[in-house]
C-alpha cells in the first residue's frame, strides 16, 4: 500500500489513536476518508439531480418514504438446523 505523511493537531492525533481500534490509527484513517468521499459523492450526485429536476424538499423526501421501495427490508433468519 502507498504510504502518505500528513500533519495533524497534536489533539485529533491523540484523539484518533484512543479511539483507534487495536491501535490501527491508519485504518481508522481510511476508514475515516473513505466515509468523507462517500458523503463528497453523494452531495455532488444529489447536486446534479437538483440541477437538472429542481429542488429536493421535505415533501418529496416524506413521499419517497412513503413508497415501498423505500421500506426497510425485513430481515429473515434461516430455520434452525434440524
Amino acid at each position: 500500500m502507498p504510504r502518505l505523511t500528513v500533519t495533524l493537531p497534536a489533539e485529533l492525533v491523540e484523539e484518533v489513536r484512543s479511539r483507534a481500534d487495536r491501535g490501527n490509527v491508519s485504518s481508522w484513517i481510511a476508514q475515516a476518508m473513505a466515509e468523507r468521499l462517500a458523503r463528497e459523492r453523494l452531495a455532488e450526485a444529489v447536486a446534479a439531480y437538483e440541477a437538472e429536476s429542481g429542488v429536493i424538499t421535505d415533501d418529496d423526501i416524506l413521499a419517497a418514504r412513503e413508497r415501498p421501495a423505500w421500506q426497510p427490508m425485513a430481515r429473515h433468519r434461516k430455520p434452525p438446523a434440524a
